[in-house]
């Protein structure tokens, strides 16, 4: 049986760039994200615990030039709504 853990998101507008991490602070993906992405909301950082919930809820905007995104994460396993909110 393979071992669950939790696994971090973290967002940083400043330098442009998301990372997950395992629970153990071990980077998983690090990456830069395009001049022309813009994320912005209150989750700039949250976790999914290892049974597939996350530890808060709201919205997350992500904007690709001029076209808005609204991922929003409910309570309970693995939900989230991705709404074009343009």
């Amino acid at each position: 049986m393979a071992k669950q853990t939790a696994v971090s998101f973290r967002y940083y507008s400043s330098l442009k760039k998301y990372e997950f991490r395992l629970s153990g602070q071990e980077v998983l993906i690090s990456r830069p994200f395009s001049e022309r992405i813009h994320m912005t909301g209150y989750m700039t950082y949250f976790f999914f615990h290892p049974d597939g919930n996350v530890n808060k809820f709201g919205n997350l905007y992500i904007r690709i030039d001029e076209k808005t995104y609204r991922l929003f994460f409910s309570i309970g396993k693995g939900r989230f709504v991705i709404d074009d909110s343009t």
